[in-house]
């Protein structure tokens, strides 16, 4: 998770969003919510896009359990716009 010279709000996000997949998985809400909402802080702040993905389609299930439709499917629309802009290359100006 933590390599020298690496941020170490990269392993803390990491390590968030694997604790809440894992609550998630035990259906622990609110523990998940908890470590999900934390990493995806995190993660925003660091610019890591994959690990904001990752976390909002996490979250989003978490909060459709609860359930928070609405909410959840905010999360999941958010999601899919990052995937969606972080995998369309970007276009080559001359």
């Amino acid at each position: 998770l933590y390599h020298n010279g690496d941020d170490p709000r990269m392993a803390r996000a990491k390590a968030l969003s694997e604790a809440g997949w894992l609550a998630s998985q035990q259906q622990d809400y609110p523990a998940a919510r908890k470590y999900l909402e934390e990493s995806l802080q995190y993660a925003r702040e660091l610019g890591d896009h994959k690990l904001v993905a990752s976390s909002l389609g996490i979250l989003g299930h978490v909060v459709s359990q609860e359930p928070d439709y609405e909410r959840a499917r905010d999360l999941y629309r958010e999601n899919l716009v990052g995937l969606i802009f972080d995998w369309v290359p970007a276009k080559k100006v001359d």
